[in-house]
Parts: C-alpha cells; sequence; structure tokens
C-alpha cells in the first residue's frame, strides 16, 4: 500500500509553506534595510547605564549580531549616541556578556596580586570580546581596545 504525499492530503499546508519560501526569499534578496525594531543597525542589549557621574553617563552594550565590522559598529555607536545619551557618553561593546561581568568584577579588586592574578586569568578573554569602546571626547570607536602590548605578553 502506497501511502500518500502528506501536503496532497492537506492542500492548505503546500499553499502556506509556498508563503512561507516567498517571505524568506523576498527577505534574502530584497537588500532591504537591516535595522532592527529601534532603528538601530545591529542588535543590542543594554547591559548597564551607568549614571554615577554628573556630566557623563556610561553605556555598557551586548551585540547580537555577528557581523563586527567597523562600519556596523560606528553605526550602532552613532545610533546610542544619538538616541539613547542624554550627556556626553563612554560606549562599550561586548559580544559575550561573560566579559562584561568578568570587567565589572576586575572593577573590584584592591590589590595588586589580585588584580595581577586576574589579568593573567582573563584578560585575553575580555580583550577578545570588548568588540569596541568611545569615549565621550572622541568621534569614533576604538575597535578592540584590550588588545594591546598587555594582551600581546599574555598571549604568548
Amino acid at each position: 500500500m502506497v501511502k500518500e504525499n502528506w501536503i496532497k492530503k492537506h492542500p492548505i499546508w503546500s499553499g502556506v509553506m509556498g508563503v512561507f519560501l516567498l517571505f524568506i526569499l523576498i527577505g534574502i534578496f530584497s537588500g532591504g534595510d537591516n535595522s532592527t525594531e529601534d532603528g538601530s543597525v545591529i542588535g543590542y542589549e543594554i547591559l548597564e547605564k551607568d549614571n554615577t557621574y554628573p556630566i557623563v553617563e556610561n553605556f555598557y552594550i551586548l551585540i547580537s549580531s555577528i557581523d563586527f565590522s567597523e562600519e556596523n559598529i560606528n553605526q550602532l555607536v552613532d545610533f546610542i549616541d544619538e538616541n539613547k545619551c542624554k550627556k556626553k557618553c563612554n560606549i562599550y561593546i561586548y559580544d559575550d556578556k561573560q566579559a562584561y561581568s568578568l570587567e565589572k568584577q576586575s572593577e573590584e579588586l584592591n590589590s595588586i596580586s589580585e588584580k595581577t592574578a586576574w589579568e593573567n586569568k582573563n584578560y585575553i578573554f575580555v580583550a577578545e570580546h570588548l568588540v569596541a569602546s568611545k569615549s565621550f571626547d572622541i568621534s569614533t570607536p576604538w575597535m578592540y581596545p584590550y588588545k594591546d602590548w598587555k594582551y600581546d605578553e599574555l598571549k604568548s
């Protein structure tokens, strides 16, 4: 006995699948804007907004995109600067929430030995996941700011 094709048996699903595939193809080939719901270029989450200083605020951002191109990062920073900052602001962009948590943990360390132990264990990881930072007094973000001499020293 030959089983009937399920889609032939339920023709409505054939139409639904066709429409679904059409939307996917339109999305792929339209080249439309890739902005998110709030208008930013790439998806992001504000992990923390620090307003403890009267003149400056700090934004800690987690990006959810896999495209960390400098162009996209610049556009995201401009978007946050124009739409979220109420004062001059510093912006830190991470691609991994653990890197943000580790960096915040490092701010709580007091002794040189604690800081050295933290750096030996975590600096490379944080450096590879702090995608960009932008200070309020410069116009463009600094890509991978912790990939510096300390990073090179620990990496070797």
